[in-house]
């Protein structure tokens, strides 16, 4: 990989600097009259210029490759605020006739009910998010 970066800046260098390179030939076929004012000299001189900065470019890209994509994002806490300390956060309310267990970590697959998706976020993140248990009235 090295030597092939080395061979392609040889030859761009040698397409630069040749006396019978691109712009070297073309800049004496077409030289430009010293009356002419600055401005108009610049204009004329635009397009090998635009040349000279492509090849920059396609040498910079051979050379030095594209970035490398970012990294995955690792997953993130949910719970930032209550309970902390605890391992598992799990509120319990007497409110309905039969026992509800609620998501409260955005996981589950049978949302809004919790289906134990937390169990795995908590272990890849550290996170202590856990279901809210609506018991039934005995």
């Amino acid at each position: 990989m090295v030597i092939t970066r080395l061979v392609i800046l040889l030859v761009f260098l040698h397409s630069l600097f040749s006396p019978f390179s691109f712009l070297n030939l073309t800049l004496r076929k077409h030289p430009l009259p010293p009356s002419l004012p600055p401005f108009i000299q610049a204009i004329a001189l635009a397009p090998f210029f635009l040349f000279l900065v492509v090849q920059i470019f396609c040498l910079q890209m051979l050379l030095c490759g594209t970035a490398a994509p970012p990294p995955p994002a690792a997953p993130s806490r949910i719970n930032n605020t209550i309970e902390l300390e605890s391992p598992k956060v799990a509120t319990m309310k007497d409110h309905t006739k039969e026992k509800k267990v609620y998501c409260r970590c955005w996981k589950s697959k049978t949302f809004p009910y919790c289906d134990g998706s937390h169990a795995k976020h908590n272990k890849e993140t550290g996170d202590n998010v856990g279901p809210l248990i609506v018991k039934g009235a005995e």
